[in-house]
């Protein structure tokens, strides 16, 4: 079914719904990027003030909308703070957004539910009560499309369901091994509404998006200038102005990783994520950095280039950068105060992480052993 945006629902139970936030990606190509700022708001917020405000008409009185966020894990306690709302945890995070949302429609009583993701900061409860007028009789799902490159690009994940039918439809799917909502959608009485503008379908998932969006780039039609970097196995990185592969790792720099990798998974459950590669492409805007960064240093790293990349981490805003050093079985912190160096006997500790610690004579001796 297709219709325009000017009609108007003939019943005004379409315009009473709820919303799920969805939060629960890997976000792999730019961890963390849901409390990244974005005009002085982390962006999940962002994404939620734009329907908090907006309460439903019942009877002539406005009464709170029903408002979850469906996430892997709550974030830190300062943005949780910001997000006065039920935090649904998805269980089956392996099934992406599809699962998250059959877990989050179980928890609520909204009859009609909009779903929006985390980092769309465009997507709005005007667009939200464009789909709902747009409701009639009959529908189960009100999906936006808009025209973008020549294609026709359709919006599952910026539209309006009927929860009961939906979730139905989603458990037959994920049945029958469709784990993506869009192939819910030809299960479902679906109208598909034109939007004429794409740019309010824009999502943030690469440093280079985030820069577009943050003001860094301020006009929407200037080019992005990158560093397109060879793909390589092992990786190559751009460091001190060139491009450089990595050494291959050895069992024991393997072992370090996937030791130091599942300790601080650990410790950041319910803090952040962490993320296996950071490799910064875009130039010459600032980089992205995360908040640690851990190095281990293979046998056939020049010093020049560790130093320039612990350079390049600190000066882009990283507190902590922590070098290991297999060969002599020591540990370097690095932070805006200078350098301390640990041997084997110590253990690893900075505030820049509180309440993590290890060992580093297990480290190592797991690692090596």
């Amino acid at each position: 079914m297709r219709d325009g945006f000017a009609r108007e629902a003939e019943s005004a139970e379409a315009l009473r719904y709820g919303v799920v936030i969805l939060a629960g990606g890997e976000a792999t190509r730019l961890p963390g990027k849901l409390v990244l700022p974005l005009d002085g708001v982390p962006l999940v917020v962002r994404v939620y003030r734009h329907f908090c405000s907006h309460g439903v008409a019942i009877r002539g009185r406005v009464s709170p909308r029903e408002i979850v966020v469906s996430a892997k894990a709550t974030f830190a306690a300062e943005i949780d703070a910001l997000l006065p709302v039920p935090f649904v945890i998805d269980r089956t995070p392996r099934l992406g957004p599809l699962g998250g949302l059959l877990t989050a429609f179980a928890s609520m009583h909204a009859r009609f539910v909009f779903v929006v993701a985390g980092d769309a900061p465009h997507v709005d409860a005007a667009l939200a009560d464009t789909l709902a007028r747009a409701w009639r009789p009959g529908d189960e799902a009100v999906v936006p499309d808009h025209a973008e490159c020549g294609d026709v690009v359709l919006e599952p994940l910026a539209a309006l369901y009927d929860r009961a039918a939906f979730s139905h439809a989603g458990r037959e799917a994920l049945r029958a091994g469709r784990h993506s909502v869009r192939g819910v959608l030809p299960a479902l009485r679906t109208r598909v509404v034109r939007h004429g503008d794409a740019r309010i379908f824009a999502s943030v998932n690469t440093p280079a998006e985030y820069a577009r969006r943050s003001g860094v780039i301020r006009s929407c039609d200037m080019a992005l200038p990158e560093i397109v970097l060879p793909e390589t196995k092992p990786e190559t990185e751009w460091v001190s102005g060139r491009a450089l592969q990595k050494m291959s790792p050895t069992r024991t720099h393997g072992r370090l990783q996937l030791l130091l990798r599942a300790a601080l998974d650990a410790w950041a459950a319910g803090r952040g994520d962490v993320a296996t590669e950071w490799r910064f492409r875009v130039a010459p805007l600032p980089p992205l950095a995360p908040t640690v960064a851990v190095e281990i240093r293979s046998t056939g790293d020049r010093e020049a280039d560790i130093s320039e990349k612990i350079r390049g981490y600190l000066l882009s805003g990283t507190s902590l950068v922590i070098v290991v050093d297999p060969d002599t079985r020591s540990a370097r912190l690095c932070d805006r105060t200078g350098t301390r160096t640990l041997s084997h006997a110590d253990v690893l500790q900075h505030e820049a992480l509180p309440g993590f610690a290890i060992a580093l004579d297990r480290l190592f001796a797991n690692a090596l052993g």
